[in-house]
């Protein structure tokens, strides 16, 4: 699963790509790196090289996806897992590795 970000835009995009690839878990942005926190607080924050994301801004992004049982329990499975490696903040978002191209 990939947030894509493009910081390039006055209005910097926001999109979910792979929503159902629940093995891997990143942000894929481009632009100018001081812009990412602001344009992140629609669906988390940002740490550092990283960044946490909220468990229901993936159900909004997927759209119509995110409605789905199916869909749902694979994110709350992928959600356990990196609570498991310590990946999971203590208000339930999730670390994003951010990916600058």
């Amino acid at each position: 699963m990939e947030i894509e970000i493009d910081l390039t835009q006055d209005v910097p995009p926001i999109a979910l790509l792979q929503p159902n690839d629940f093995r891997s878990f990143k942000i894929v942005a481009t632009g100018d790196r001081e812009r990412l926190a602001t344009a992140i607080q629609s669906i988390g924050r940002a740490a550092g090289e990283d960044a946490f994301v909220e468990p229901a801004a993936l159900r909004r992004l997927a759209g119509d996806l995110g409605r789905d049982p199916g869909w749902s329990e694979s994110l709350d499975r992928m959600v356990a897992y990196a609570a498991e490696h310590g990946w999971v903040s203590d208000d339930g978002a999730v670390r994003a590795h951010v990916e600058w191209r």
